[in-house]
């Protein structure tokens, strides 16, 4: 309590004592310096407010970001190196940005990534960008934060993108906006969330990488076919080292009324040694279709000069399957790209829409005679005939074949460039029953007829005739002899004209599946079929046969099949002619060969056409597939071996049984890290597993 500093008396609460009127000096009071101090904070909050919304934000490179300043809101100018990238799990957009001293991560979250899209800001490769946002430092990795869409500006690489050739495009374009006219040649896609369509012009050919994940944000690519001319503006990325587009908006591709021309027209007796590498377009009569172990080759000619056009396997498949016409004397344009193989030009087209059948080959009809009944008066036309192989004698560029039956004799003259003289040696020989389709010669008063290519002679039956028919019924002969067994090529044979002429019978009467019964069990028929399915079991394999009038399973027993010539070729697609004896196994009709040598491939087929799947994607029983990848282990069982395959999605066990593994082409090469293909139908046996039928449906790659 303070008392009156003049009277000593208390003053109370009063500022002038009451007892002797002095002034009292009192302390400034504890509530004044609450008050002064929160005006004073006030003022401070204003000011900072003030500072901070006026003050530029710090400007850095990106090699000024240290963990240091975590947290710190920067603003960084760049280019978009890389990106952009969605998931849309979390909602996040990402995305890289370079300047001359690094590189970093930029990200944006939910209601952000919508704002960008809803701006059209969200950032392609090579556009210029400016981005103010939070630095976040985790594991010595510096990213920002974009927390507004107001605070990232950006200039297009695509605006005003030059049009450009594809061939012209190099490493040095990376980031920058071209456009490009071409048409659509792959459509192809390596994973989820990515589509690679390849486009090509005169010049050259690019990948577009398409990212599908940005599609709910940024518009969908208008639907594609194979051969679409279209327009695409894009920057240029990189693949590895290799340059390619990729698509933003999916507005930037568009369609284009006019087709863009990938090579031009070009006489065949244009070709020289300058075209190869570079594309061209022909056209001409196709003369020949000669097979080799990876496909066809086919000779087209126009006028006096001639072209090879080599197709692989997989494309002749499909080609021949869609236009069972394209046969010598069709009119046929191929584009493709020209190369020297051993000193010859070569055209070798890339995809099923660079061969076109301009026109079928004129169909000829052909007379049907006995050998007796060909006389000199047929030099020159096309006949077909049937007898056996008497005797067999080499000349200079080709083989000739004394040909009877119970009338006559005719030599059969097969030039080397028909069938090549080592094949002949294998699948001609003395004691053969043969139809052959051919053009009679004379040649030193001995009747002669020349078949053009192998389709033009059937292999009816392996021994001689013991007993033959003075007359067959017409449908046995026509059916007989107007099934050619090719052996080079795949060309139906032609129309038949019987004539009256009686011929003789061969040892197995051609008869179609469907007219098949149990009263044909024990006889000894010819079948001609396409293969559409194959098994295998512990003493062979299965070969499921379809004419068109009814299926047939094919047993072929493993001595048997171990002999079948060219067995590679007997595969799904395959066209094949058979002699062999109808049997019966458990209420089922079948078909056995005595001997490998009963099975001719006249079309061989391949499952090279089957389509990859990813092993992740492997979830039932009885689904036919095609993997590849990686060998991750191999191991031993009873029976055979189990291989394990990693395509990067998953990991599969490939069961291969002993019959199976013994026909595997280089099967020591199934080693661990070795690539492989493999077809066949998934089971389950303790989990998911591969089982390929042949050994043929595995490839090391």
């Amino acid at each position: 309590m303070a008392s009156c500093p003049s009277c000593g008396r208390d003053p109370g609460p009063n500022d002038i004592c009451p007892h002797c009127g002095a002034n009292i000096k009192r302390r400034i009071r504890i509530r004044t310096f609450g008050l002064v101090s929160i005006v004073i904070a006030i003022i401070g909050l204003i000011g900072l407010w003030f500072f901070a919304t006026h003050a530029p934000i710090a400007r850095v490179t990106i090699d000024q970001i240290q963990s240091t300043t975590n947290y710190a809101y920067v603003q960084i100018d760049g280019v978009v190196s890389r990106g952009p990238n969605y998931n849309p799990d979390s909602q996040s957009l990402t995305f890289f940005v370079r300047d001359d001293t690094g590189e970093m991560m930029v990200a944006a979250f939910r209601a952000q990534v919508q704002d960008l899209a809803q701006t059209d800001k969200i950032p392609a490769p090579g556009d210029r960008v400016s981005i103010q946002g939070t630095v976040r430092v985790r594991d010595s990795m510096p990213s920002l934060t974009i927390d507004s869409a107001e605070n990232l500006t950006l200039s297009r690489a695509t605006a005003n993108a030059p049009v450009r050739d594809i061939g012209s495009i190099t490493l040095n374009d990376a980031l920058q906006g071209v456009t490009v006219h071409g048409v659509v040649r792959a459509i192809k896609q390596p994973y989820e969330g990515l589509r690679l369509i390849t486009l090509r012009d005169q010049t050259g050919a690019i990948d577009l990488a398409v990212p599908t994940d940005l599609e709910p944000l940024l518009g969908a690519a208008p639907p594609l076919t194979i051969g679409q001319s279209v327009q695409v503006v894009g920057p240029v990325t990189l693949f590895e080292t290799t340059p390619q587009l990729t698509l933003h908006h999916g507005a930037d591709m568009t369609m284009l009324s006019e087709k863009v021309e990938i090579a031009k027209p070009t006489s065949i007796d244009a070709l020289t040694e300058a075209n190869v590498g570079h594309w061209v377009w022909i056209r001409g009569t196709l003369e020949k279709i000669d097979p080799f172990s990876a496909g066809v080759k086919l000779t087209l000619s126009d006028k006096s000069k001639r072209a090879t056009v080599l197709v692989w396997q997989d494309l002749w498949d499909t080609l021949i399957a869609q236009h069972p016409d394209m046969q010598p004397g069709a009119q046929v344009s191929v584009l493709g790209e020209v190369s020297s193989f051993r000193g010859q030009l070569e055209v070798a087209p890339e995809i099923i829409q660079d061969v076109e059948l301009l026109q079928a080959a004129p169909k000829v009809e052909v007379i049907q005679k006995s050998i007796g009944a060909i006389t000199e008066q047929d030099t020159g036309s096309i006949l077909m005939t049937t007898g056996t192989i008497e005797k067999v004698d080499e000349i200079s560029k080709g083989i000739q074949y004394t040909l009877v039956d119970q009338s006559a004799s005719i030599t059969l003259l097969i030039w080397n460039d028909t069938i090549d003289p080592a094949r002949q040696r294998d699948l001609l020989k003395a004691g053969m029953v043969v139809a052959v389709t051919g053009t009679i010669g004379l040649f030193n008063n001995q009747l002669e007829i020349v078949p053009e290519t192998g389709d033009q002679i059937a292999v009816i039956a392996e021994a001689p005739i013991a007993t033959a028919a003075p007359t067959p019924t017409p449908t046995s002969v026509a059916s007989a002899t107007a099934t050619p067994t090719p052996i080079a090529t795949k060309t139906p044979s032609p129309a038949v004209t019987k004539e009256s002429t009686p011929t003789s019978v061969p040892a197995a009467n051609l008869i179609t599946i469907g007219a098949l019964t149990k009263d044909n069990v024990g006889q000894r028929v010819a079948v001609r079929g396409k293969v559409v399915e194959t098994a295998s079991f512990s003493a062979g394999f299965k070969f499921l046969i379809d004419d068109g009038t009814g299926r047939i399973n094919l047993t072929l027993f493993g001595d048997v099949y171990q002999h079948v010539p060219n067995r590679a070729g007997l595969n799904l697609g395959a066209d094949v002619t058979l002699v062999v004896d109808v049997a019966e196994f458990q209420g089922v009709l079948e078909l056995q060969p005595n001997s490998g040598r009963d099975v001719t491939i006249n079309s061989p087929g391949s499952s090279a056409s089957v389509p990859v799947v990813p092993i992740n994607s492997l979830k039932k029983a009885g689904l036919f597939v095609a993997i590849e990848g990686t060998i991750t282990d191999v191991t031993g069982f009873s029976s055979g071996k189990n291989v394990f395959v990693d395509d990067g999605t998953g990991n599969v066990r490939v069961t291969l049984f002993n019959n199976v593994l013994a026909y595997v082409p280089n099967a020591v090469g199934l080693v661990k890290g070795a690539k492989v293909r493999v077809v066949g139908k998934t089971d389950f046996f303790g989990g998911i597993e591969v089982v390929p039928a042949l050994g043929y449906d595995v490839t090391l790659k």
